[in-house]
């Protein structure tokens, strides 16, 4: 069900106003290209729209565009055919490679595994990942084989980092919400300039507010999709301003992470 919040009026990620040479787009809280149905109009620039673009459509390739097309996820190029690679090992030691139409290979998707954001264990905001990166795959399905092949492999491609600047961007979107209608709220009053420079940045390492979630705790949607999950939490400290964050699980169904985004401190007591 699509639902449209008040318009914005200004650049949630920037703050610049509309002008009549630079009108203000839409946002979509999740991507359009995981079938996100909830938009706040008038709330980007188009400067920083054009920025979360470019990582939003990688990610949505890239990551997630085997399976978004297995589904028939919504897709703003109808014409773009998404095509798998299919590696068959013999059992005479042969390799073949080959590539396979969307629907002819089971479905897969491939999630990494983050750590937890950097801010919660003291690590330096600049600190990257480590190279042992682990990824959490999800197949269903037979495979196109022949009774030959003793082994059948899929190439998946994912790059962490374009992926965290987007689950931080939904967790950002979502927040806003949060705290544009609940009461004694106001998003413009939440700074959180760290996670928005996280998402308009590729050089900025988003570890250490962006990471996973280990918690096992059902996440408990606060917003109708019956795709993805989203639920504002409030981590407490030793100090009276605990922490806002969003907990965030695409592809709910699915025994995928759980991602963790910190947008900064709040009064605890107001949450």
């Amino acid at each position: 069900m699509v639902k449209t919040y008040e318009p914005v009026n200004e650049c949630i990620y920037c703050g610049e106003l509309g002008t009549a040479g630079n009108a203000l787009t839409d946002e979509h809280i999740l991507p359009f290209g995981l079938n996100g149905d909830h938009i706040l109009p008038k709330a980007s620039c188009r400067r920083c729209a054009t920025v979360t673009s470019q990582f939003e459509l990688k990610c949505l390739r890239e990551a997630f565009g085997l399976y978004r097309s297995q589904k028939q996820f919504r897709s703003r190029k109808k014409s773009h055919k998404q095509i798998a690679e299919v590696i068959n090992r013999y059992q005479n030691g042969n390799i073949q490679r080959a590539e396979y139409g969307a629907n002819e290979v089971p479905k897969a998707v491939a999630f990494p595994v983050f750590p937890v954001p950097g801010i919660l264990v003291g690590n330096d905001p600049c600190k990257d990942l480590s190279e042992d990166l682990l990824v959490k795959i999800h197949t269903s399905g037979r495979p196109p084989f022949s009774e030959q092949v003793e082994e059948v492999g899929m190439k998946l491609s994912i790059t962490p980092q374009p992926l965290a600047r987007m689950i931080a961007k939904i967790g950002y979107g979502f927040a806003v919400t949060t705290f544009s209608y609940a009461e004694n709220r106001n998003w413009r009053g939440y700074c959180f300039q760290q996670l928005r420079d996280i998402i308009l940045s590729p050089h900025l390492k988003p570890w250490y507010l962006v990471g996973c979630d280990y918690s096992n705790a059902l996440v408990q949607s606060e917003i109708d999709n019956r795709f993805h999950a989203i639920q504002f939490v409030t981590i407490a400290r030793e100090s009276e301003r605990g922490l806002a964050a969003i907990r965030i699980k695409l592809f709910a169904d699915l025994d995928g992470p759980v991602y963790l985004v910190v947008l900064g401190e709040i009064d605890a007591s107001n949450s």
